[in-house]
């Protein structure tokens, strides 16, 4: 029995009597059996007889009741994998005895549901299935917006989005802290941008509104694809900006310098040029067939 007889009897189904009836009858010889006895198991089993047998042939309806009582909730195909890993036991296995091995199962039962809890409150609360696409869309690390006490529980919807494992506790602590902290924020656009700049540096303001793409295109590229990872990179995204803006600086000055070149006399270009080279020797160089 996958589901033994000491259990059932806790399921309270009207049909028990048969089924222990039966069992009596399995170890008990019925010439033992007194009249009023013989009288006795005959009417419960007429009664009940063929509706103990089903079930009990269909452990998978008992298993099923069995977790309807402990108020778990569950999916057909978390049934059958309880059912299917549950061993067969003798009819009078105790209780504890057969909810010390069951309830593992049952404990992962509940902890994927919870898993199921967290996501989805995580969904309504910031738009997306996962934080990496929330990142992708905001083009923002969340550990730069979202509160310190925050971090470790975004951390269990991002384990439970690349499958790794996490305790219960620090489900169990997630979820209360989704279901009590007002995460607006996750949805505020300018907020999220200012979290940004905050990070980096306001100053860095206009760079990004003139030479966005260009930015965005050199940090994935050095810092990767993922902004998630770039949560630990503000450094570094400082000094690619740096170097981007120097570059374009040192363009611009030498696009002005060409211009005004163009615009000069052709006896005021001697004089600058002769004045350039007293000054920068190396600059014969060119001069010299």
């Amino acid at each position: 029995m996958k589901v033994p007889g000491r259990v059932i009897e806790t399921l309270n189904v009207p049909w028990f009597p048969a089924l222990e009836e039966m069992y009596k009858l399995t170890t008990t010889s019925w010439q033992n059996y007194t009249s009023a006895e013989k009288s006795a198991v005959v009417e419960v089993l007429h009664s009940y007889g063929k509706n103990a047998w089903q079930n009990v042939c269909s452990s998978r309806v008992l298993l099923e009741k069995y977790i309807a009582k402990k108020g778990i909730s569950y999916t057909e195909d978390d049934l059958s994998r309880v059912y299917s890993d549950a061993r067969e036991w003798e009819y009078n296995t105790s209780v504890p005895a057969f909810e010390a091995v069951i309830d593992r199962s049952l404990a992962a039962i509940k902890h994927e549901y919870q898993k199921g809890i967290l996501l989805a409150r995580w969904t309504e609360i910031s738009g997306y299935e996962t934080v990496a696409e929330w990142c992708q869309h905001y083009i923002t690390p969340i550990q730069w917006v979202v509160p310190d006490d925050a971090a470790k529980h975004v951390q269990c919807v991002i384990d439970i989005n690349n499958k790794r494992t996490i305790g219960e506790l620090d489900l169990y602590n997630a979820i209360q802290f989704f279901n009590q902290e007002d995460l607006s924020c996750l949805k505020n656009y300018d907020y999220i941008e200012n979290r940004f700049f905050e990070q980096i540096g306001q100053k860095y303001r206009p760079a990004f509104a003139e030479y966005r793409n260009d930015l965005l295109a050199k940090i994935r590229f050095s810092c990767g694809s993922s902004i998630l990872g770039w949560a630990t990179q503000g450094g570094k995204i400082v000094s690619i900006i740096d170097e981007h803006l120097k570059k374009v600086n040192e363009a611009k000055v030498k696009s002005g310098a060409k211009d005004r070149i163009k615009q000069l006399s052709k006896d005021e270009l001697c004089t600058r040029v002769l004045s350039a080279m007293e000054t920068y020797p190396e600059l014969y160089q060119f001069f010299i067939d």
